[in-house]
């Protein structure tokens, strides 16, 4: 890599990106294969390098990772061989599933990986090739659409390697078997050489959903699975579910160089059939911003809960700037198309003001239709009276 200078680094969230200096190969031992190779999958090549002469290899592919609380983080740490005789560019693109974030962004300096820092995305690409142009090392990780990802790696030396580290936050989706957790081996299987280490505490034991030949064993109090060979052995997928258990569980970390705690207390589960209030105070946003809800399927929301509701009394408090005065319609036998009619009527202007209105002691319940953009008056809302309840409804986008 003659002719190559320490350079810049950065990352940003919606573009992670990172310039590096020399990278050099490290050498590790690599893991022993299992004594039982899973059938075999055939994968795609992982990274796209224009004018190459014989692939970029995926030399290593090391997953890491754990769950607590209901939260889970992997580090995914690949390894890149350019087997050709000059340096190159790679790009890879790829997607995340649903709830998953990139969290951070590494590239090697010398051998060590290097978090990278933050930047507004136009500057990430024109740093990226501003320092390309230089002969310097850069990487960039940036989001193009949804939860679509691209990673430029630039160079992979001549005969060498080059590391990149991504680590990803997800909070597990839940249904009635408990937590999921979903592996994106997407990553690994094309890999010569593969590694998976995860790490499951506070939950039951982890079950596989899918029929994989993977099991988590306890020891030390946590659930711990271990498996290491060629990519081309991965399976196709690997889920777990994860049954919650009702106990406490305390999670701390760092993001963004701050420490953060997240306790799990559970409480005693009641199923008791909720009584009907029959004053229900409506407090609806009627500001600049509201054109941008979503407001028929509000109604539609309202049209439900008053249906369950059937006979009773709503006081209306329009709320812009300020306040209009309170306006009272009867609901009878979920009939609320007065009501419906003058909310539609409404003009849509003036600044909001959310915390501005005062409860009423007869009112049961409350029901705050709004974007949630208060940028107007007090911004917070008044002390309910003991007994009253607030329920927060947003069409917005």
């Amino acid at each position: 890599m003659e002719g190559l200078s320490r350079g810049l680094v950065m990352l940003c969230i919606t573009v992670l990106g990172m310039a590096a200096g020399t990278a050099a190969d490290a050498q590790r031992p690599l893991p022993p294969a299992p004594p039982a190779p899973l059938p075999l999958a055939v994968t795609a090549p992982l990274l796209q390098v224009k004018g190459a002469e014989m692939p970029v290899q995926l030399q290593r592919a090391m997953l890491d990772g754990t769950v607590a609380a209901g939260l889970a983080e992997i580090r995914i740490e690949l390894e890149f061989h350019n087997p050709n005789g000059r340096m190159l560019e790679g790009q890879l693109e790829f997607p995340l599933a649903d709830g998953q974030q990139v969290a951070g962004f590494a590239l090697d300096i010398d051998g060590a990986l290097r978090d990278a820092v933050p930047v507004p995305k136009a500057q990430g690409r024109q740093v990226f090739e501003a320092i390309e142009r230089r002969r310097v090392d850069p990487g960039l990780l940036e989001q193009t659409a949804g939860s679509q990802f691209r990673l430029r790696i630039y160079p992979i030396p001549a005969h060498g390697s080059r590391r990149v580290a991504l680590t990803i936050h997800q909070t597990l989706p839940v249904d009635t078997q408990g937590l999921r957790w979903t592996l994106p081996l997407q990553f690994a299987r094309g890999a010569q050489q593969a590694s998976v280490h995860l790490e499951a505490s506070g939950i039951g034991a982890p079950r596989a959903s899918n029929g994989l030949p993977w099991a988590f064993a306890l020891r030390d109090g946590r659930y711990q699975l271990q498996w290491q060979g060629r990519g081309a052995e991965l399976p196709a997928q690997a889920q777990w579910l994860l049954p919650q258990v009702r106990q406490r569980d305390v999670v701390a970390g760092l993001h963004e160089g701050q420490r953060y705690l997240m306790a799990q207390i559970p409480v005693p589960v009641q199923a008791v059939v909720r009584a009907m209030p029959t004053r229900i105070g409506l407090l609806w946003d009627a500001s600049g911003s509201a054109g941008h809800r979503d407001r028929e399927a509000e109604f539609a929301v309202l049209d439900r809960y008053f249906k369950a509701i059937g006979d009773g009394q709503v006081e209306l408090t329009v709320l812009r700037d300020q306040p209009e005065a309170t306006r009272r319609f009867g609901i009878r036998g979920g009939d609320w198309s007065a009501l419906r009619a003058h909310l539609q009527a409404l003009p849509l202007d003036g600044a909001s003001a959310l915390g501005a209105w005062t409860p009423q002691p007869a009112v049961q319940e409350y029901l705050l239709v709004s974007d949630g953009l208060s940028n107007y008056g007090n911004r917070s809302q008044p002390a309910l009276a003991a007994g009253q309840r607030l329920y927060a409804l947003s069409g917005a986008g």
